[in-house]
């Protein structure tokens, strides 16, 4: 097995793995030898793994990778790497009285289908674990929606919206003496007083501890070198319409900008 090593001197590094892992081992930031005497960590090596080759390993999120731990005494230990799922866009969590992916309108109630059904983004394109003082948070933005309550394409859907406005959530994340990130609450984020969230895609933790992101606002940009409006104007609709609840006409030039969510310990933002 070949190893990429990486000298870390840093013990909160080396802490943070055991979260990687789901088997309940010790952390890896310090080993306990036979004689009795601990041994603390001096370095990681991370294990290549081969690129999936068929269909089924495509199509899921796995690593069989594993961080091989160097103590100082010499010895050395491999924690497997795995993917511990905190929650679907559709799961309840957290005290969040909707799923994680529901869609809000400007007074944050629920978007719901033509059938009635609730409006699920299936894309959480960005997160940030942030720490803000002694609780850790995680901020979620969800790019786009395109499957309706009975499995149809939304843009496809006759009398509906090719896109919808979006939204971010904020969880709040307990992390335990193993390392396991747990959630332990869960709300949507209101946009409203800057008009809603349209399309946010790439994002970041900044080095200031907030959360990043971006309005990719391609559906509702006026362009001067057409005389087609066809795509911009169903954006504005469908914020008019299913945001604002034709209460106010959406404005286009309201978007498309970098948006910065800032959490306080207390959970908000």
């Amino acid at each position: 097995m070949k190893y990429l090593k990486i000298s870390l001197m840093a013990l909160a590094v080396a802490s943070a793995l055991a979260g990687c892992n789901d088997n309940n081992d010790a952390s890896p930031a310090t080993t306990t030898t036979t004689t009795g005497t601990t041994s603390s960590f001096k370095s990681i090596e991370f294990s290549n793994m081969p690129a999936p080759a068929v269909a089924a390993d495509l199509a899921k999120t796995y690593s069989t990778s594993v961080a091989k731990v160097t103590y100082a005494d010499g010895t050395s230990k491999d924690f497997p790497l795995t993917y511990n799922k905190l929650f679907g866009v559709k799961d309840k969590v957290g005290g969040n009285a909707n799923p994680a992916g529901q869609l809000y309108d400007a007074k944050m109630k629920p978007i719901m289908d033509p059938m009635g059904k609730p409006v699920i983004a299936e894309t959480p394109d960005s997160n940030s674990l942030l720490k803000v003082g002694s609780n850790l948070f995680m901020v979620s933005h969800l790019e786009y929606d395109w499957i309706l309550s009975d499995g149809a394409e939304a843009y496809k859907a006759a009398d509906w919206y090719t896109r919808m406005p979006m939204s971010m959530i904020l969880t709040g994340i307990t992390q335990g003496t193993d390392g396991k990130l747990t959630v332990k609450s869960q709300r949507p984020i209101d946009f409203s007083s800057v008009d809603g969230l349209w399309i946010p895609c790439a994002g970041s933790q900044t080095p200031w501890n907030t959360h990043l992101g971006s309005e990719e606002d391609y559906d509702l940009q006026y362009n001067p070198l057409t005389t087609s409006t066809t795509t911009t104007t169903a954006g504005v609709k469908a914020l008019t319409e299913k945001y604002f609840n034709n209460e106010k006409t959406a404005n286009p030039y309201h978007y498309g900008f970098i948006p910065e969510v800032t959490v306080k310990e207390d959970g908000t933002s």
